[in-house]
């Protein structure tokens, strides 16, 4: 069990180190109570393991509930021995310096293998995993004295030839086949960080670096086209939900009332409903993410901020009590028809895809390209609409930057005060009862993790 005490300017979260009578106390010190209530709910998410959310905090990399946090990375050890590095001992090939990048780096295990992937699909094929990175070069500024063969000039040794090549190839499928589709600038610019943070750590090697100079400095990356955000209004949201019924109805209208991500509300137990409270609410612990080798798992929010306690309107407390009924604390919310956790794939293209598309044709409202995740950002808008602070919508939103929650002040900006009057009372009034029943046929308390119907993207 732990307490927090404000001691000075510090909020201190302190817990006993055993059971008994005068064990020792030990604390871990916050800015702020927020912080530190926190600090709290990732303990009680990790099964009370101070020490796994001590080490959470301080890596601020997400780590799976069910799995140890990474080891410490030994800059002598990985796949890549530290004598291969001296300068002195030979050619250092892209390969043994892209392993030695990962060795770095401090992430999830997946995280590494989305990271491997990029690599020998986009940039091993160009260059040659046993190129001398010594030969790499920019591109853009060689020297104009020196004849081609020596400067790299227009062969795969130039980094800037290499991002052209990117911006004329296609998208591999998940057999590895091209796609019909071309990279996105987003990805070239992804795979221009990879191969960067390589070549960097090869100007950081000590005692004598590598190269120099990271060939990759100063490149002309093409302009990432923000992804269009739709905002809903009132009458949008309503024609959206007659296109839906049961649970789907439901998931729908809490993703707009509660702003929470997709992610988040696949991964919300029946235990982290509080419809009792003083103030109604549901406490975010844990999202639903991609797994190794495109598996889900259930792990930790991608950040502190992330884990919080969303209140609930009034309008759906009716159907969320239906809904958790006497379920056991940890069986999911929201499942699929055959008891596992919600699947983005499944959910979107079964069900919420379709009506989409009808509530489009039926009302102007409903743009055909909206997405779920459209759902938070129509939250946020009316939120800033009704005068909120930006600083509680970053909070109830998860945002752990406030410059994030400032791209919906600047979307608003332009909206004429009659809109704004409109979405002023999204929140206030009640939108339409649920009359529907909302709860699934019980299946068994032991559900599945997974739903494994397809294996589309989970990322809203």
């Amino acid at each position: 069990m732990s307490w927090i005490e404000k001691r000075g300017n510090q909020h201190r979260v302190y817990w006993r180190t055993g059971a008994q009578r005068g064990a020792r106390k030990e604390f871990e010190p916050f800015a702020t109570r927020a912080q530190a209530e926190q600090f709290q709910a990732l303990v009680a998410a990790m099964a009370g393991d101070v020490a796994a959310a001590r080490e959470y905090i301080r890596r601020r990399d997400p780590v799976p509930l069910t799995s140890n946090p990474p080891a410490e990375p030994t800059i002598g050890g990985g796949l890549a021995p530290a004598a291969t590095l001296d300068p002195g001992a030979g050619v250092v090939t892209l390969d043994v310096m892209f392993e030695r990048y990962l060795d770095l780096k401090v992430c999830r295990p997946y995280t590494l293998e989305g990271y491997r992937k990029l690599y020998e699909n986009h940039i091993a094929p160009y260059f040659g995993g046993d190129r001398d990175i010594t030969t790499i070069r920019n591109g853009r500024y060689l020297d104009p004295r020196q004849p081609a063969r020596v400067t790299g000039g227009d062969s795969g040794d130039t980094v800037t030839v290499w991002l052209k090549w990117l911006g004329r190839r296609h998208k591999l499928t998940n057999t590895g086949k091209p796609s019909s589709e071309l990279l996105s600038a987003k990805t070239i610019r992804s795979l221009h960080g990879l191969l960067s943070g390589t070549l960097e750590v090869a100007t950081l090697i000590e005692p004598e670096p590598i190269i120099a100079r990271n060939p990759c400095r100063a490149s002309k990356l093409p302009e990432v086209v923000p992804t269009e955000m739709h905002f809903l209004e009132r009458g949008g949201i309503e024609a959206l939900l007659e296109q839906l019924s049961g649970v789907w109805r439901l998931l729908v209208l809490f993703l707009a009332c509660t702003g929470l991500r997709f992610g988040e509300a696949a991964g919300l137990n029946c235990g982290d409903v509080f419809l009792d409270a003083e103030k109604p609410h549901v406490a975010v612990r844990r999202a639903w993410a991609r797994g190794p080798e495109g598996s889900k798992i259930l792990g930790l929010p991608k950040t502190m901020s992330s884990i919080r306690k969303v209140t609930v309107p009034d309008l759906l407390i009716p159907a969320l009590r239906e809904l958790v009924g006497d379920r056991y604390p940890a069986s999911p919310l929201f499942r699929m028809p055959r008891g596992g956790r919600l699947h983005h794939g499944n959910v979107l293209l079964r069900y919420i895809r379709p009506a989409i598309e009808s509530a489009a044709e039926a009302s102007p409202l409903v743009p055909a390209e909206l997405r779920i995740h459209d759902l938070r950002h129509s939250h946020a808008s009316w939120l800033i609409a009704q005068g909120t602070p930006i600083t509680d919508v970053a909070r109830r939103l998860g945002h752990a930057s406030i410059l994030t929650t400032q791209r919906y002040v600047h979307a608003l900006a332009g909206m004429d005060s009659a809109a704004a009057a409109a979405i002023d009372a999204y929140l206030c009034d009640d939108l339409p009862e649920l009359t529907e029943p909302v709860r699934l046929a019980m299946v068994d308390p032991a559900l599945p993790i997974l739903d494994i119907d397809d294996d589309d993207d989970l990322a809203a």
